[in-house]
């Protein structure tokens, strides 16, 4: 009891800010258009999101290459003046106009093939250096517009490993941007991050399972797994003196939604809009008027041309799921 009581006191204590900070993630992928980009801003709006969070893409060659570069640019090219650059800038001038925050993640992309959780560069401090580079381009850019969100690295799980070389970085960050800095890391990976107490905030790509097996959907059961994972998350938070953040959470429109929610191989399973819906309305009904989440990122809203034309998906939108997605938002904005 006097463990319980030190949680509420504690989280009481953090200044929490979630009903404008929450956001859906803008999951586009290539060089997509501003139209695109005003699209998702409009059904992010539409949704009652306070924030968008869009992705800026990193590329390395292979998993053991030790050059970050961004996407789609001359490597020497500088952020501001690249592709990605400048449909961002004009992107921002758009989400101003409908009171929309930003917010920006770099997302790290194998040119070979294969996931950015497990890279091994050979050369790791070179890595780390150049890695680095692209993060404080970055964050210039964040501070200079006037961002207040940043995240340094996504599921990074592998190169998570190295603390000194990640509060090193942190540290390069910090000295070029005044806002919120955290990482993501990938489900059950949190406690191998040892460099928390350098960051703002626990952030974690909360792909957490609700049920062990695909045709388990009560709604309840999936609420009961919610809490439970929510009590160890807490703890570790406490441990560690930080807010929780969800810097990525979604469900696919699919059967395995509660079982293995990071599944996006829709073509192997069924379109299930029910449960899908079901899942969000356990986050909602856990979350929803919860203090202890200090923002959570929605994943995610994809190119339109995408969500026409694949069914299966992450996107609540014009599913069974929206309405509840809608609540989760209105519920959250109203928190103090």
């Amino acid at each position: 009891m006097r463990s319980l009581w030190f949680l509420v006191v504690f989280f009481a204590a953090i200044d929490v800010h979630a009903h404008t900070r929450d956001s859906v993630v803008l999951t586009y992928w290539g060089k997509w258009t501003l139209d695109e980009g005003v699209d998702g801003l409009e059904r992010a709006k539409a949704l009652g999101a306070g924030a968008v969070t869009v992705l800026v893409h990193l590329c390395q060659d292979t998993p053991e290459s030790n050059d970050v570069r961004f996407c789609d640019d001359a490597s020497a090219l500088p952020f501001v003046a690249g592709h990605q650059g400048t449909r961002l800038s004009a992107l921002l001038h758009e989400a101003a106009r409908r009171d929309l925050h930003v917010n920006l993640m770099p997302f790290l992309m194998i040119e070979s093939g294969g996931g950015r959780h497990w890279i091994w560069p050979s050369d790791r401090a070179r890595w780390f250096r150049t890695y680095g580079d692209r993060l404080v381009e970055l964050a210039q850019y964040s501070q200079a517009v006037g961002l207040d969100r940043f995240i340094a690295g996504s599921e990074l799980t592998s190169m998570y490993l190295f603390h000194d070389a990640w509060r090193s970085v942190i540290a390069r960050v910090r000295d070029v941007f005044s806002g919120h800095v955290t990482v993501s890391a990938m489900v059950g990976t949190h406690p191998t991050i040892l460099f928390w107490d350098a960051l703002d905030s626990i952030g974690i790509s909360a792909y957490f399972p609700l049920a062990p097996t695909a045709g388990m959907r009560h709604q309840k059961v999936l609420e009961a797994a919610w809490r439970a994972h929510l009590a160890h998350l807490l703890a570790f938070a406490l441990a560690w003196q930080r807010p929780l953040m969800f810097v990525e959470l979604g469900y696919p429109n699919t059967e395995v939604a509660a079982q293995r929610p990071w599944d996006w191989d829709f073509a192997a399973h069924r379109t299930d809009e029910d449960l899908q819906r079901r899942c969000f309305e356990a986050f909602r009904r856990v979350f929803g008027n919860s203090t202890r989440l200090w923002a959570v990122q929605l994943w995610g809203l994809s190119n339109p041309t995408i969500d026409g034309s694949q069914p299966k998906n992450f996107s609540p939108m014009g599913k069974a799921a929206e309405p509840v997605v809608r609540r989760i938002f209105a519920q959250r904005r109203t928190l103090p």
